[in-house]
């Protein structure tokens, strides 16, 4: 369709990012309503406040861009690669079973690693049963060096001819390299003493909230890790909410909005890496149109600025109630 890569890497991380945030079964999510004490419900409510409105103007944005490419749209096109995809593959609605098992097993509560095996055997499985043109060796051998078919159709060939273990050995090295360093710095203190300076500028509701966002931000640029830079602002400043009577609701959406997102951003960190590496699109390219990871901050500041949705501690917040996860048992899974 002549869309450029860049764009379509900044509708799919947007998109990811969003998704991962409004979950209950999110690593991220999980944690953030964990460190900060709140019920996982209550902390997605909160979060609707700040996610709803970035994500429409993010719709928006992406249909006015969509206007400019519409007419290199081709029917015919689509029609070539469905009918030689129908050609060389069995398309069935059966194949559903796996991402289905997967998004199953997840619900479950499964951890990701057993999920994502078991996902990964039933591939293998409904691959032996239903693309059984391609031998046994083929299907086994793409688990590793990835899957390579040559249609004739290089649109295709390009969309066929990856995955495997091997193409991300370079993002899963850098990665491991990233949670070192990160690891570094929080066990030495840095980080601690980096956002223990920020603490005195933190005497009214709004310095408090733009100064959970710059830390999550700046934690994110050190520690290049989102558990991180969720887990430790939200130690540090959860008694300056209780103290200024802030709802630790508010506090657990910042911690997203700031310490999720942003990790996106920061082009050294892991999920800007991993992004990379799949997509193919470096952060700095995909950065001008990843609408959403821009827009989430910018909104949690404006309701920083103007009170809005920043809700008082009320008796729930007191009682503390459920708490889903403890921060810690979510980075070991």
């Amino acid at each position: 369709m002549g869309i450029p890569s860049p764009i379509i890497a900044g509708m799919v991380i947007s998109g990811a990012i969003f998704g991962d945030k409004m979950t209950p079964f999110s690593d991220t999510t999980n944690m953030a309503s964990g460190v900060a004490g709140v019920n996982i419900f209550r902390h997605i409510h909160s979060m609707l406040y700040t996610t709803v409105p970035a994500v429409l103007i993010s719709g928006i944005l992406y249909w006015l861009l969509g206007l400019k490419y519409s007419g290199n749209y081709e029917l015919e096109k689509t029609a070539l690669i469905t009918n030689t995809l129908k050609e060389h593959f069995t398309i069935t609605p059966v194949l559903l079973v796996v991402p289905l098992l997967t998004i199953f097993l997840i619900v479950k509560k499964v951890p990701p690693v057993i999920a994502l095996n078991i996902g990964a055997f039933t591939a293998i499985v409904t691959a032996f049963i239903f693309q059984s043109s391609f031998g046994v060796p083929t299907i086994l051998n793409s688990f590793m060096d990835g899957f390579v078919y040559e249609t004739g159709i290089e649109d295709i060939d390009k969309l066929l001819q990856r995955g495997g273990i091997k193409g991300m050995f370079t993002v899963i090295t850098l990665v491991i390299l990233v949670f070192s360093l990160s690891e570094i710095l929080q066990r030495t203190g840095i980080i601690s003493v980096i956002l223990g300076k920020m603490t005195s500028f933190m005497d009214t509701q709004t310095k408090l909230i733009l100064t959970t966002i710059a830390s999550c931000f700046v934690t994110n640029m050190l520690s290049a890790s989102q558990y991180v830079a969720i887990m430790i602002p939200g130690e540090m400043f959860r008694s300056a909410y209780e103290k200024l009577k802030i709802s630790r609701r508010v506090l657990s959406r910042t911690l997203e909005d700031a310490g999720t997102i942003t990790t996106f951003v920061v082009p050294w960190s892991s999920g800007a890496i991993f992004a990379t590496g799949v997509l193919g699109v470096t952060t700095i390219e995909s950065l001008p149109y990843t609408f959403f990871a821009i827009l989430s901050p910018l909104v949690a500041i404006v309701y920083a600025i103007t009170g809005f949705a920043i809700f008082k501690e009320d008796e729930t917040d007191q009682t503390g109630t459920d708490h889903t996860s403890d921060p810690q048992s979510v980075i070991m899974k």
